[in-house]
């Protein structure tokens, strides 16, 4: 018993110490040892937070790290035009119509990963349908998410795994985060990206951008001057410097392109603040 339980801590980093995505990093990374010492795989993964804040980024990084997964997409639009299609439009949405819309997804999945140890399915931009399954609506989430668990033990008992990922653009207050805690195996909070993660992520996206940044151009500086703002904002700023770049027939996008770029960002009122109200969709 001594020997397992060395095994085991040997096969889990602490990751969880370092953050949610880390921590299932670590997991998935070591996702047949795991089974094999008896660790229960997390399966329902919600990730909230601001718009454009890397939700769908970390999920794919993440996927990248299963054996053989086979993916699937599903997206809250498409979802809530199933259940519209399928409601009396005199009557308030029911659950019914979702339930059948996400089995559709669930024997889909099943169906091509007969050949693959483990299936992926992701929920995009969930917000658009959490009026259905909304938290005071007890009986509709049970529904949801024992639908879900019922297609993760068939899974199971072939030796496969299915791990459902959720992306929700909204705010949870304390209340919604317990409720989710109860159902959802792993509920991780995405935030905007730090400073840290700002000069790593100019540094990728001006990488072999044309015009080339000149060599003054300081992107600890920009990374600094750009915070609270999500990962399109950032993108529009260096856009937006090119485009100076490209009008005054410059070779190369100058700090002051950048200057210009950022300053005209932040005074035409597209930043209002936003980000500290989560929008609604993922």
């Amino acid at each position: 018993m001594q020997a397992e339980e060395n095994r085991e801590k040997a096969i889990l980093p602490d990751y969880e110490k370092e953050g949610g995505i880390q921590y299932l990093a670590g997991v998935f990374s070591n996702i047949d040892q795991l089974k094999n010492v008896g660790v229960t795989i997390p399966q329902t993964i919600v990730l909230y937070g601001p718009d454009a804040s890397g939700k769908t980024d970390r999920i794919q990084q993440l996927i990248s790290l299963l054996p053989s997964a086979q993916i699937e997409n599903v997206f809250g639009l498409e979802v809530l035009k199933y259940i519209i299609n399928r409601q009396d439009p005199k009557k308030l949405p029911t659950i019914k119509p979702l339930l059948e819309k996400i089995n559709l997804h669930l024997t889909s999945i099943a169906e091509k990963s007969i050949e693959s140890s483990c299936g992926v399915l992701v929920f995009h931009a969930m917000s658009t349908i959490l009026p259905i399954i909304h938290k005071a609506t007890f009986t509709n989430t049970d529904l949801f998410t024992e639908l879900i668990k019922q297609k993760q033990q068939e899974f199971t008992q072939k030796g496969k795994h299915l791990i459902v990922f959720f992306e929700w653009g909204i705010r949870f207050d304390k209340a919604t985060h317990t409720w989710l805690r109860t159902r959802f195996d792993k509920v991780i909070k995405v935030e905007l990206p730090n400073n840290n993660q700002r000069i790593l992520l100019l540094e990728k996206l001006t990488a072999q951008i044309q015009p080339p940044l000149a060599k003054e151009v300081k992107i600890r500086t920009i990374a600094g001057n750009l915070k609270d703002c999500n990962i399109i904002q950032m993108k529009k700023i260096l856009n937006e410097a090119k485009i100076l770049a490209i009008l005054e027939r410059s070779k190369t996008v100058t700090q002051e392109h950048m200057n210009k770029a950022i300053n005209g960002f932040f005074n035409d009122g597209d930043t209002e603040k936003k980000n500290s109200e989560y929008g609604m969709h993922s």
